[in-house]
């Protein structure tokens, strides 16, 4: 499937140029004609990109695993489909002033957000699994946490700076509606508040883990309310990302009288999530509710009566008279933490020693 992708968007991109350079100058002559001096500083710009976005994956994030790798592959499979036919766009609808210096400007702006992209893109897939994988990696937590949450927060800063310069650029510097400004803009708006999402998570991650490693809770501890709040969040950040696609196609058709078709692709997934998420949403509450009703049924165990053989609890392996932990007895006559068969019963309802699904059944 990749290497189909990968031929797809090789032809697009040769399509798209040789659409451009119907009835205008071959590319070849194009850069005979091109002075060294500008061409020296096309390529300076070009390398400083490369090296400056090596350098900065390197300082936040380190090496990358394959899975990562190839996800942000697929991500930015869509991101160029959607910029070359927002080239073809442009091409159409500004044929008359549309030359090779407004090409290179196209360029510049698609390369800047392409990298942006790239570091959301990393970002939101490294915060689902950051903690397991840091703690498996035996290197200094801190650290590793610290150059994570830097670039967290210096892609926020990078954002707000393109939106403010993005606004004065459409209402201050612009006599008319500049298609290339609206199009990237609009990229730049449409990615923050994937990052708004991604340092919710990444805060609540670090106080659940936080709370596993205290004596009071333990490894076991799961946070339900979390994953309803993150859910809740995620719905909330794709109805807006859903309403900036139905504004921006708006604001398309009104100044530019066509569709925006280069957004189709995003917008359906962004649709797709928002219906999956709100599913998602819905079970969790529900399952919430029977996790009440379950919790007021188990029975309190009186500890003095067990011996020390049975005084462990086996989902955390810490003994059931801790400290700052209540034992709690199910139907089945086992006894665990009462934080610690919560967070198992959010993954299944049976007992985790028995595994019975019958009258010893951990559910009625």
């Amino acid at each position: 499937m990749s290497t189909v992708r990968r031929r797809s968007l090789s032809v697009g991109v040769a399509g798209t140029v040789a659409y451009m350079s119907y009835q205008k100058m071959p590319v070849a002559t194009y850069f005979k004609l091109l002075d060294y001096s500008r061409f020296g500083i096309i390529n300076l710009i070009l390398l400083s990109s490369y090296y400056s976005s090596k350098f900065v994956k390197w300082v936040v994030f380190g090496e990358l695993r394959p899975t990562e790798v190839q996800n942000l592959k697929d991500s930015l499979f869509y991101t160029s489909y959607e910029f070359i036919l927002g080239l073809i766009m442009v091409r159409v609808l500004d044929g008359d002033v549309f030359d090779w210096n407004q090409a290179l400007k196209y360029g510049g702006f698609f390369l800047s957000v392409l990298l942006l992209k790239s570091f959301h893109y990393l970002t939101m897939d490294r915060v689902r699994n950051i903690f397991t994988m840091y703690q498996r990696s035996g290197r200094n937590l801190t650290l590793l946490h610290l150059r994570f949450a830097m670039g967290i927060i210096l892609l926020h800063y990078v954002d707000v700076v393109l939106m403010i310069q993005f606004f004065r650029e459409i209402f201050f510097n612009s006599k008319q509606m500049d298609l290339l400004v609206l199009i990237f803009g609009f990229e730049v708006f449409n990615l923050h508040p994937l990052i708004v999402y991604t340092s919710i998570t990444y805060l609540g991650n670090y106080l659940e883990f936080r709370r596993q490693s205290s004596s009071r809770y333990g490894p076991a501890y799961r946070s339900d309310l979390k994953e309803r709040i993150f859910h809740l969040v995620d719905i909330i950040v794709n109805i807006i990302r859903f309403g900036m696609f139905i504004l921006f196609s708006s604001l398309f058709v009104t100044f530019f009288t066509i569709p925006a078709l280069h957004v189709l692709p995003s917008l359906y997934i962004c649709l797709r999530q928002l219906i999956g998420r709100t599913r998602r949403l819905i079970w969790l509450q529900k399952n919430a509710i029977k996790l009440v009703h379950i919790n007021n049924e188990l029975e309190d165990t009186d500890l003095s009566l067990m011996t020390k053989v049975d005084n462990k609890c086996v989902i955390c392996l810490d003994p059931l008279d801790s400290p700052n932990r209540t034992a709690k007895k199910l139907k089945c006559d086992h006894t665990f933490h009462s934080i610690c068969i919560q967070s198992w019963m959010l993954v299944s309802r049976n007992c985790p020693v028995c595994r019975y699904k019958g009258k010893n059944s951990v559910v009625r």
